[in-house]
């Protein structure tokens, strides 16, 4: 989020979680054009940092492990491939 946004903190229930998960993983990149800065990449789900609490121990944990695909992803883009 860039400085100055804001959020409501908000729950919801795991039924409403699936639903989004759902979308979030259904949705096809080409619907996002113009809406998501990086529409481009793949969204995958990985479970594995599910037991770090603090956001930024959890931020380093996912740019170390997914980094490099990333990268590739966005070189392929840029190239329009």
């Amino acid at each position: 989020m860039s400085p100055g946004a804001s959020w409501n903190p908000f729950t919801i229930n795991q039924n409403q979680y699936d639903i989004l998960l759902n979308q979030v993983l259904e949705t096809p990149a080409s619907e996002l054009e113009g809406k998501s800065r990086f529409n481009f990449v793949k969204f995958i789900r990985d479970n594995s940092f599910d037991n770090i609490q603090d956001q930024f121990d959890w931020l380093e944990a996912v740019c170390v492990k997914h980094r490099e695909r990333y990268r590739l992803e966005n070189e392929k883009y840029q190239k329009g491939v």
